[in-house]
């Protein structure tokens, strides 16, 4: 009998608790026949806790993760099939089980809990970054031309230009939708969705453009985490550091420069250089040579236009659907972050300049 289980997270109101309840108390049944709940936490968003459980005198912790049942099946086959089909094995959460609520609402997944070891806690630790750009590095590296890649795209997501053009055609049509359905109707929503509009017929003119520099500097095509903020790297201490990616739920497929700019963008602008060239070193036998920053740049500029765009077409729809203040302020931060992105790396006057560029011509 494990107390305080059987009224887990009851103040949440998630689906699926009588289910996950049923799952934790025959797992801590396993490491003996009486304990205790002794802490629950919310980590990050409301769908993920860590619990943890005093059982004969011993602690053992868990991270519980509710995800629909689309995100569950992607999130395992990356843990049971594409990362070992890459031998990367065990470089994932480490996955305990899973349980779907009975309706099929969701799916809860259990893990051992890695600790506090999330890589944004560790920046100012050389060792730890080695680790974790050597560890992203790899799933490049392994991932290239991969035949894996055909089961991941069907599955995970799309992260070329293909991304890019539909996030911004999606983007113009949802934009323009609110113009035209009269859902903006103060004088400064419609100042403001004309802007966003004015910012995607731009990025639609430069479609072409962008698709010859992906095709030049980009390299093969590769298994890309999707979602590479440095808290869902984990950096654990010990005789060897050991490195894993959480979080596959954006897994996709596309060239690298979609996860590097996530990556570097975690870290101040004067590491970037250094990061970069960590993960370059590691990356010895892959079909890619790094471009000049201006050509670098520009690869990660696109990535991070299709994601602001897709943010862009969620905060419009939100917005057709309830019109109110604060759905027009999710587009007014989008706004923002199109007017703050800047160059990941600098640029001097040694660095050669884009053949893209070169050829003076941004529009499709």
């Amino acid at each position: 009998m494990i107390d305080g289980l059987d009224n887990l997270l009851a103040e949440t109101r998630q689906p699926g608790l009588p289910e996950l309840r049923r799952y934790l108390a025959d797992l801590f049944a396993a490491d003996g026949v009486s304990g205790r709940i002794v802490e629950v936490s919310k980590l990050l968003r409301s769908r993920v806790f860590r619990v943890t459980a005093e059982v004969n005198d011993s602690k053992r912790s868990l991270v519980i993760k509710r995800l629909t049942p689309e995100l569950a099946y992607k999130e395992k086959r990356v843990l049971e099939r594409w990362l070992p089909r890459i031998e990367m094995n065990g470089y994932g959460p480490p996955l305990i089980g899973t349980v779907p609520e009975q309706t099929g609402q969701c799916v809860w997944h259990v893990y051992e809990d890695l600790g506090p070891w999330t890589l944004d806690k560790q920046l100012g630790n050389e060792d730890a970054v080695k680790a974790a750009t050597c560890l992203v590095a790899e799933l490049h590296q392994r991932g290239a031309d991969h035949p894996v890649l055909a089961e991941c795209r069907s599955a995970g997501s799309e992260f070329g230009i293909w991304f890019y053009e539909t996030s911004i055609r999606d983007g113009i049509r949802n934009l323009a939708a609110l113009n035209t359905d009269g859902k903006t109707t103060q004088p400064e929503q419609r100042q403001l969705v004309d802007r966003l509009l004015e910012r995607l017929h731009t990025l639609w003119d430069e479609r072409t453009y962008r698709a010859a520099a992906m095709a030049a500097f980009g390299g093969p095509e590769t298994l890309l985490h999707g979602d590479l903020w440095t808290t869902n790297i984990f950096v654990t201490p010990g005789d060897k550091l050991t490195a894993r990616l959480i979080d596959w739920d954006h897994i996709g497929v596309g060239q690298v420069a979609y996860d590097l700019s996530t990556y570097l963008l975690r870290f101040p602008a004067a590491s970037r250089r250094g990061v970069l060239d960590i993960y370059r070193a590691a990356t010895t036998s892959f079909d890619w040579e790094l471009p000049a920053a201006n050509d670098f740049n520009l690869l990660c500029e696109t990535a991070e236009y299709a994601r602001l765009t897709t943010a862009t077409i969620w905060a419009a729809i939100n917005a057709h659907a309830d019109p109110v203040a604060w759905a027009f302020a999710e587009l007014e931060a989008v706004d923002q972050w199109f007017e703050a992105l800047q160059p990941i790396l600098p640029v001097t006057g040694t660095d050669a300049k884009s053949l893209a560029l070169a050829a003076g011509d941004r529009s499709g």
